[in-house]
């Protein structure tokens, strides 16, 4: 238990579970091991806040609609008010603008608001975005590449204001041996969407067949764009060789299955939280370059980078792995390593809580 525990708010404003919705459960999971009081603050919905319900975190519901929504902040502004020191952590501005408006309703001078941005776009100029971005006391960005895109055009906002965390992952387990036993098993999970590139992957199966290579999928997605994605594997005849797995809550059992992480992602990724997943299990990575992945994996080192949009690549990627003798234990050795040395869970909550106050 910690002996100095704080009082700690996330505001969740995503109806979806994807990427930013794991980082903001993973750390109110682990703020509350350490003995802090945590809520989560999250918009209605059938599975964001009952996930945060069903792991014990304090859970309450708000619309959290950005400028417009003026019942979250009078929500928030009890909760604050009187309640001594808090730290309001938003984890994008619509829950900032709530979190700013609160405080100042709540007359509570000990709201230490921190906002984590998980998007690659630059920063808002208008009047009303900069007193916003004035009103944070911290910034947190998930990437280099994310911190330099917002402040390319604010270029005199206080840097002294922001920080760079690379994301860090919880793994149950140990990284298991990565033995290719019959056909390679391949893996996606995420968001199902066509910035993910998703469609590149089940156009490279045909050029695999001779591997007798397999495809697991994980995640949800616009119900019409993944039964688009279904009838192009229908068209391509590699339908049986993909497993649909829809939504997984422990991705872990799953990873441990694969041999590769698949990422060929054609949207600016403003990290790629599943490429740690995989290097957490000793899985090398195939991955585009489109943001900021090379922040987190190099080439050759802990799997393979490929131009975006491009099956032929991503196949000739998959084959050079099994084939070519030593390379799949190489790289899964390096990017075991590369997970344990940059991005355990420990090292990233240490840097995380070193931004609220103590």
């Amino acid at each position: 238990m910690n002996t100095n525990p704080l009082t700690i708010i996330h505001l969740v404003p995503a109806r979806s579970w994807g990427g930013g919705e794991q980082y903001a459960f993973d750390l109110a999971c682990a703020q509350a091991r350490m003995g802090h009081a945590v809520t989560a603050v999250c918009r209605p919905g059938r599975i964001v806040a009952p996930r945060f319900a069903d792991a014990g975190i304090a859970t309450r519901t708000m619309p959290l609609a950005g400028a417009t929504d003026f019942i979250s902040p009078l929500r928030l502004a009890a909760m604050l008010r009187g309640a001594g020191p808090v730290t309001v952590h938003a984890h994008n501005f619509k829950g900032a603008i709530a979190a700013v408006r609160a405080r100042r309703l709540s007359r509570n001078p000990d709201v230490h608001i921190v906002v984590t941005r998980h998007l690659v776009r630059p920063a808002k100029t208008s009047a009303f975005y900069r007193r916003l971005y004035s009103s944070i006391d911290r910034i947190i960005f998930v990437s280099e590449l994310a911190r330099s895109r917002f402040v390319s055009t604010l270029p005199d906002y206080p840097m002294g204001k922001t920080a760079v965390v690379h994301n860090g992952v919880i793994c149950p387990v140990a990284a298991t041996q990565n033995t290719i036993a019959g056909a390679p098993v391949l893996m996606f999970h995420g968001r199902i969407a066509p910035e993910k590139g998703i469609d590149t992957i089940i156009k490279a199966m045909p050029r695999m067949a001779d591997m007798g290579v397999r495809l697991i999928i994980a995640g949800t997605g616009d119900t019409a764009y993944v039964q688009s994605l279904r009838q192009l594997a229908d068209s391509l005849g590699v339908a049986g060789q993909i497993e649909w797995a829809g939504f997984v809550r422990d991705i872990h059992p799953l990873i441990d299955r694969a041999n590769i992480g698949v990422f060929p992602s054609r949207g600016e990724e403003s990290f790629g939280l599943a490429l740690v997943e995989y290097m957490a299990h000793g899985r090398p990575v195939v991955s585009t370059a489109t943001g900021a992945q090379t922040e987190i994996i190099t080439d050759v080192r802990e799997g393979l980078i490929i131009p975006h949009d491009n099956s032929e690549a991503l196949a000739a990627a998959v084959r050079r792995i099994v084939a070519t003798p030593g390379l799949l234990p190489t790289l899964s050795a390096n990017a075991a390593a590369t997970f344990a040395a940059r991005f355990a869970y420990p090292r990233f909550l240490q840097a995380i809580m070193s931004h609220y106050p103590h």
